[in-house]
């Protein structure tokens, strides 16, 4: 016979009753991911036995056959199985979504983490790059037609490049074309402007 409870009190109608109160409380560990877990209590098989004060304890066979003989119906059954593994399923998949948004969460802070540590990162070097260039007196021109770069005097912020030759030549006049004035072919370069 399962676990049982003994209770003795004065019915409705004023008679003394003796009761056994039995049943089986099943807990089961609900893991919640990262947060622990959660504990589903609930209780089954639940049976109570009333008799007059003092006969309890004298038709205790009786009881334990009336107990053993009781068997639920297959539609209850599986209606109630039902019912509760519903329940584990539901708990399961809000477990994995709360799971899912706090790795989002905890990604999006490591993210942003890592963009203010890499903007800092950037600007110490763009700044320790001027400061560089400006100690060397150059700045950086980049050739429109195959993407390179070149550090040539800041003096001038004009320049054009001979990519058959190592020649380059600096103007600070804007109009200026060595094309047809000078040998070779020419294409101007772009200034390259530091980054804000």
């Amino acid at each position: 016979m399962q676990p049982r409870a003994r209770l003795s009190y004065t019915n409705d109608k004023g008679q003394p009753v003796e009761e056994w109160v039995a049943g089986v409380v099943v807990v089961r560990k609900i893991p919640l991911g990262t947060s622990g877990a959660g504990y589903d209590w609930h209780a089954m098989m639940l049976m109570s036995i009333l008799a007059p004060q003092g006969k309890l304890d004298g038709n205790e066979k009786l009881f334990k056959l009336i107990g053993s003989t009781i068997r639920p119906e297959p539609e209850w059954l599986k209606w109630s199985s039902g019912v509760i593994g519903d329940l584990y399923e539901k708990q399961r998949r809000e477990n994995a979504a709360q799971s899912e948004i706090i790795r989002q969460l905890q990604q999006y802070a490591i993210g942003t983490i890592y963009g203010v540590v890499d903007n800092q990162q950037r600007g110490s070097m763009q700044s320790a790059n001027g400061m560089s260039q400006l100690i060397r007196e150059v700045q950086t021109f980049r050739d429109p037609t195959t993407g390179r770069t070149f550090e040539l005097s800041n003096k001038y912020d004009n320049a054009w490049h001979d990519p058959n030759s190592q020649y380059y030549v600096m103007s600070d006049d804007s109009n200026f074309n060595p094309n047809g004035k000078l040998d070779g072919n020419w294409t101007q370069l772009e200034l390259v402007r530091p980054q804000p």
